[in-house]
């Protein structure tokens, strides 16, 4: 028989034989999961940092083991765990990531298993700034032309209008050639230079509508 949280109370039992009568109690207490946390409540500390704070659902009859907070972006859609916390704290403090939409939701745990998700709090949109990252892995390869490819930046845009600020030149001049790619998704650029020297020096930076990254690692070609 599946145990139910409605089983629970107390029960006499009765014994009957045909010289005697026996009868004792006993309290029958079902564990289960947990009740969903009540009351998420969700405070802006700055741009970049909220605080979550609950109050406990019931706990199944078994003690919380812990709670984890889930977050959801706007893209992607689907909710993922940001952290663990310890069934002696209904709060935490959270930071987030510029330039996007959070929403929060907190579930509790214990032996037996999972709370249903409490109710979400409000979206949140955080603020743009400049780029904190320009592409890793950037090589550029010299044939007859200049092959620059790169690990394109998924996080840390940061803000609206972003681009690649590609740019290259002959390790003996002095000015610098530059393209802009104004698609992140893109990860390489073929550019034929002016002049036939033997190496070339290229770099990548990542700009957006807030400003540009931070200063860029020069690179060497390397021949084919």
């Amino acid at each position: 028989m599946r145990m139910q949280q409605s089983y629970e109370g107390r029960y006499t039992c009765i014994a009957n034989t045909e010289f005697d009568q026996a009868q004792d109690e006993v309290v029958i207490h079902v564990k289960t999961h947990p009740d969903a946390p009540r009351n998420v409540q969700m405070t802006q500390l700055d741009n970049f940092e909220v605080e979550l704070t609950w109050d406990p659902g019931f706990d199944g009859n078994s003690p919380t083991s812990y709670f984890f907070i889930q977050y959801l972006l706007s893209k992607p859609y689907n909710w993922a765990i940001k952290t663990l916390i310890s069934p002696n704290y209904t709060n935490t403090v959270i930071q987030l990531e510029p330039w996007k939409n959070y929403k929060f939701r907190v579930v509790q745990v214990n032996s037996i298993g999972m709370s249903p998700p409490s109710v979400e709090t409000e979206m949140i949109q955080t603020a743009s700034t400049r780029p904190t990252r320009n592409p890793d892995n950037v090589e550029a390869t010299l044939n007859d032309d200049i092959l620059i490819t790169w690990e394109i930046i998924k996080d840390g845009i940061n803000g609206p209008g972003f681009y690649y600020l590609v740019s290259w030149k002959g390790s003996k001049e002095l000015e610098w050639e530059s393209d802009q790619i104004p698609d992140s998704t893109i990860g390489a650029k073929r550019v034929r230079p002016a002049s036939a020297f033997e190496t070339y020096d290229v770099k990548i930076q990542s700009h957006n509508a807030m400003g540009s990254g931070p200063e860029p690692i020069v690179y060497t070609t390397r021949a084919a």
